[in-house]
């Protein structure tokens, strides 16, 4: 995992949509996300992820150098359940997908859990983790977590030889 300050490509953010979160100050927080967006911008490039029913007013607030994106979110907070940046040995970008659960349903998360998996593949990193078709499977017999990997026209041969080593070392360590 890069450090803090290692160089990055842009900064994810998630526009403020629970109202009930905010306790009556909901229009004060849309504009404080929007401040801190606008400030961040001048450094590096920003993406800020809306529901439908936010685009417009994000984009408004955000001003144009601001890349609003439509991905369904339950709210702004969003470093518990974005993706993970992460290197390879290769210097290759990877994305990791956390089962996000809402801080043990606390909060809202049926959107915010994929979130994450929304972001990788519009960036066209192929291999996450989380809950997929197989998840009533995995519950019915127990099975905690599953790693699944997408292949598209966007994979290398590198990365796909990356990946059959790592399943390979995955074999070794649990046969």
């Amino acid at each position: 995992m890069p450090a803090e300050w290692h160089p990055h490509r842009r900064c994810w953010m998630a526009w403020p949509s629970n109202v009930e979160a905010y306790g009556g100050r909901i229009e004060a927080a849309k504009v404080a996300w929007a401040n801190v967006a606008r400030a961040i911008s001048l450094f590096e490039p920003v993406v800020m992820l809306a529901n439908d029913a936010d685009l417009v007013a994000a984009r408004t607030l955000c001003g144009p150098a601001i890349e609003v994106r439509r991905i369904p979110i339950d709210d702004g907070w969003f470093r518990d359940n974005g993706p993970t940046f992460v290197l390879d040995g290769l210097g290759s970008l990877l994305g990791i997908d956390w089962d996000f659960n809402g801080w043990g349903g606390r909060s809202p998360y049926t959107r915010d859990r994929l979130a994450a998996a929304a972001i990788l593949d519009q960036e066209g990193i192929a291999v996450r983790t989380g809950h997929h078709c197989a998840q009533p499977v995995m519950e019915r017999f127990g099975i905690p977590a599953t790693v699944r990997a997408s292949f598209a026209v966007y994979n290398t041969r590198a990365e796909v030889d990356a990946l059959a080593r790592g399943i390979r070392k995955v074999h070794e360590v649990f046969a």
